[in-house]
C-alpha cells in the first residue's frame, strides 16, 4: 500500500518576499519492518514577487540594463511600415533577502489553471478601414534569456516577448500590418508578464501611431534660366497626407504637421539624362517656415532655395524630400 508525507512549517512563510528561495526537503522512510529506504532530497522554489515589463516605469532592473522603455514600438513612438513584430522586455523580480527569482514563463500557452506572458495589440483611433477597438492577430515568441549570467531555477531572468503580426498559415512567418494607409491609426499594446511560479505581473500599457503614408513635397522654379547662368531659386511646400482627427496630434504625424524635415540634392546630368557621381551639392536640409515640433493641425510647411553654382556649367537635376515624424519620405524631381 501506499501513503503519503505532509510537511508542515511551524510557521507561515511571509508573501513579501523575506522568505523567497529554494526550500530543500530530505527524508527516509521506514516500515513496519524496520525497513529503511534510500535517502530523497527534493528540492522547489517559492517565489512571490511579481515579474514586470522594462517599460521605465519599474525598478529596480536586472544589473546591465537600463530603466528605461524597451518595448517596441516604444510609448508615444510613431512608427512606419512594414510593422511586422512588436515586443517587450520582461524581467523577473528580485526579493529584498536576494533571491533572483523563479524566472520568466516562457510557455507560449497557457496549461490547465496556469497562467502565460500574454500580448494584446489593438488599434484605439483608426485613419483607414480598421475599427477602432478591433483586436491585432499574432502569435506569441520569446527571444530567449538576453543576460550573460546563469539562467534561474526555472527560466530566464530577462527575456523579450515577441508578438509577430498576422502570421501565415502556410510559411509561419509574419505579414505585418498593411502598407496601403488603411490599417494608419493609434495603436496600444498591453503586456501582461507571468513567471515561472505563476506570479502575474502589472500590466503594461503603451501607445504608438503607425503611419504608412509618405508626405507630398512639389517645388516651382522661379527662373528657368538658371540651367544656364547656374543661380537656382525655387521654392516649394511639403504636407503630410491623411486628414488625422485632433487626438492624433500629439504623436506629430497629423497633416501637415508630421513633415520634420526637407532636403534638397543636386545632380549634375549627362547628355543620356543619367546623373553623374559625385553630386553637385548633397543632401542639404532647408529651412521650414514653421518649427515642426510647434505645429498646428492642418498645415504646410513652405520652404526657399537660392544658391548659385560656382565653377559649374551644365545640365543639373534638383531632388527634394520630405521627412516626416515616422521616417515616411517623398520625393519630387526637377
Amino acid at each position: 500500500s501506499s501513503s503519503s508525507i505532509r510537511l508542515t512549517f511551524s510557521n507561515d512563510v511571509f508573501k513579501n518576499g523575506d522568505d523567497d528561495g529554494v526550500f530543500t526537503v530530505s527524508s527516509r522512510l521506514k516500515d513496519t519492518a524496520g525497513n529503511l529506504s534510500d535517502l530523497h532530497v527534493f528540492s522547489y522554489y517559492y517565489d512571490t514577487q511579481s515579474p514586470q515589463v522594462m517599460d521605465g516605469n519599474h525598478f529596480p532592473v536586472p544589473a546591465g540594463f537600463m530603466g528605461v522603455d524597451y518595448r517596441f514600438p516604444p510609448n508615444n513612438s510613431v512608427v512606419k511600415g512594414p510593422l511586422n513584430v512588436v515586443s517587450a522586455v520582461i524581467f523577473d523580480s528580485r526579493s529584498e533577502n536576494g533571491f533572483l527569482g523563479s524566472g520568466i514563463k516562457t510557455a507560449v500557452e497557457a496549461s490547465g489553471s496556469t497562467t502565460s506572458t500574454t500580448v494584446v495589440l489593438s488599434i484605439v483611433e483608426s485613419f483607414g478601414s480598421m475599427g477602432p477597438g478591433e483586436i491585432v492577430t499574432g502569435s506569441i515568441k520569446f527571444k530567449g534569456d538576453l543576460t550573460e549570467g546563469a539562467p534561474l531555477y526555472g527560466g530566464p531572468s530577462v527575456s523579450r516577448v515577441l508578438f509577430e503580426i498576422n502570421v501565415d498559415t502556410i510559411s509561419q512567418e509574419p505579414i505585418g500590418l498593411p502598407t496601403d494607409g488603411s490599417f494608419d491609426g493609434i495603436y496600444k499594446m498591453e503586456t501582461t508578464p507571468v513567471d515561472m511560479s505563476g506570479n502575474k505581473g502589472d500590466i503594461s500599457t503603451s501607445f504608438f501611431l503607425y503611419d504608412t503614408q509618405e508626405p507630398v513635397v512639389s517645388i516651382d522654379v522661379f527662373n528657368e534660366t538658371w540651367v544656364t547662368s547656374g543661380v537656382i531659386n525655387l521654392s516649394g511646400i511639403a504636407t503630410d497626407v491623411g486628414t488625422y482627427p485632433m487626438i492624433a496630434a500629439g504623436y506629430g504625424s497629423t497633416k501637415g504637421t508630421g513633415v520634420q524635415t526637407v532636403e534638397i540634392r543636386i545632380d549634375a546630368v549627362n547628355k543620356f539624362g543619367s546623373s553623374t557621381f559625385p553630386a553637385v551639392l548633397d543632401w542639404t536640409p532647408l529651412n521650414l517656415d514653421k518649427d515642426p515640433t510647434k505645429f498646428k493641425h492642418n498645415q504646410a510647411f513652405n520652404f526657399e532655395f537660392n544658391q548659385k553654382l560656382y565653377g559649374y556649367n551644365g545640365r543639373i537635376r534638383v531632388t527634394a524630400r520630405a521627412i516626416d515624424a515616422a521616417g515616411n519620405i517623398g520625393t519630387t524631381l526637377r
